[in-house]
């Protein structure tokens, strides 16, 4: 009886940690491929953020190339769905989402209200913190690194190139440690090494 009671016993320890490592097992999968998953969405988000910056342009209503460009934030003006009207295009993190706002110009006067900002999320889990985004640079990097990258006052107009990174990672509490994409465009209607 005893004997049988410890088998049993023995029995249950076994079943109950090779269950427990299985569990783990299925775990440890799931949150590869969510990462993974994130991580290929980011990338999907990058590779369309910087072909429209690639093809920036100057609004309908004769705006500058560049309206705004901050360390998490950049609005610029391009035709971004190929329909020949060129639209006001805003990338910026909201929480940990890597957000695309579109204005479509309006036929009255060519203006771009703010209202009208249609939103989508480009990325998910952009945990960037304090780290820049976006940073700028003129068109004499990299033999020029006394003044790159951009300080804010020359950004808006000194601006030929930018970086773009994105820290991705869907739970910073768990291993591994945030994914970083970057990637690098030059303005093409902003070159003047042409």
């Amino acid at each position: 009886m005893v004997e049988t009671l410890i088998t049993t016993a023995l029995f249950a320890l076994i079943t109950l940690g090779a269950t427990s490592f299985i569990r783990s097992s299925y775990e440890a999968q799931r949150f590869a491929l969510e990462d993974a998953r994130s991580v290929n969405e980011a990338r999907r988000g990058l590779k369309t953020m910087l072909a429209e910056l690639r093809e920036a342009r100057h609004g309908e209503d004769g705006s500058y190339i560049l309206e705004q460009v901050d360390d998490q934030e950049i609005i610029f003006f391009g035709d971004v769905d190929k329909d020949g009207g060129v639209e006001r295009v805003h990338y910026f993190l909201s929480g940990t989402n890597l957000q695309r706002g579109i204005i479509n110009p309006q036929d009255i006067g060519q203006t771009y209200p703010e209202n009208l900002e249609e939103l989508v999320t480009i990325s998910k889990f952009v945990r960037n913190g304090a780290a820049s985004i976006f940073t700028y640079y003129n068109g004499d990097w990299p033999g020029d690194v006394v003044n790159n990258p951009l300080p804010t006052p020359a950004r808006l107009t000194d601006t030929k190139m930018l970086r773009v990174r994105l820290d991705i990672n869907e739970d910073p509490l768990r291993a591994p440690v945030a994914f970083t994409l970057e990637g690098a465009v030059q303005i093409r209607n902003l070159k003047t090494n042409l």
